[in-house]
């Protein structure tokens, strides 16, 4: 019920700096529409990654044992509930059951590969901190200081800084305004309260993605064993 008063809150800075205005939907700097588009490129990158990179990685891995459709339908309400909690360690104990029914008894293996994958293999992690800085920089008229430089600490530390993430709602914010201060120098700026707005969307996309790409490494050490 307070939802709507606590997005007013978190743009209302900006707002009031002068920095952005979500009333004239002609101007560059309309902070809504920045972030929607930021919402769509994220939504669209993450579904590629998905049902496209994931899939051949696991064709690949199993030697095309492994149907990554069927695979992802029989481990459906799994990735539902990541979808509903946003959480990796709160969708743990379903994703663990899931795999159990579609699959058998899991290995010692499998079991380790999901459990420690919901804190180190993040693929939905790696995808929101590097496209979050991105839209920081672009938001923040920084484009002509993105060099190639630049972009490769930004591979390296959303690599690593997704590892860093906490498996919580929120979790990555911290390490976003982190990598944006390693590579600028500069405070925060006032556009990251319009991420804020996003995580709505975001934050349970990148949870799924965590999720289904957990899995599949789990079911190729299956695989394997």
């Amino acid at each position: 019920m307070t939802t709507p008063l606590a997005l007013i809150s978190l743009v209302a800075g900006p707002i009031y700096a002068g920095t952005h205005n979500v009333f004239d939907f002609t101007k560059p700097t309309n902070g809504l529409i920045g972030v929607c588009w930021y919402v769509l490129v994220f939504v669209g990158v993450a579904a590629v990654h998905a049902v496209v990179v994931l899939p051949v990685v696991a064709v690949v891995g199993s030697r095309g044992r492994l149907s990554p459709l069927r695979f992802l339908w029989h481990m459906r309400d799994a990735l539902i509930y990541a979808l509903h909690t946003s959480s990796s360690r709160k969708s743990l104990h379903v994703l663990l059951s899931t795999f159990e029914r579609t699959v058998g008894q899991p290995t010692a293996k499998t079991r380790f590969a999901i459990g420690t994958g919901a804190t180190l293999n993040k693929n939905g992690g790696a995808l929101y901190v590097s496209l979050s800085v991105i839209w920081l920089f672009s938001n923040g008229g920084l484009q002509t200081s993105f060099s190639p430089t630049k972009v490769a600490l930004l591979v390296v530390l959303a690599t690593v800084g997704s590892l860093a993430v906490t498996p919580v709602r929120n979790g990555g914010m911290v390490v976003v305004i982190c990598v944006f201060a390693m590579l600028t120098g500069l405070a925060p700026p006032y556009a990251i309260s319009f991420l804020f707005v996003a995580e709505c969307i975001v934050d349970p996309v990148a949870t799924v993605l965590n999720a289904w790409g957990n899995i599949i490494v789990a079911r190729l050490l299956g695989e394997a064993s």
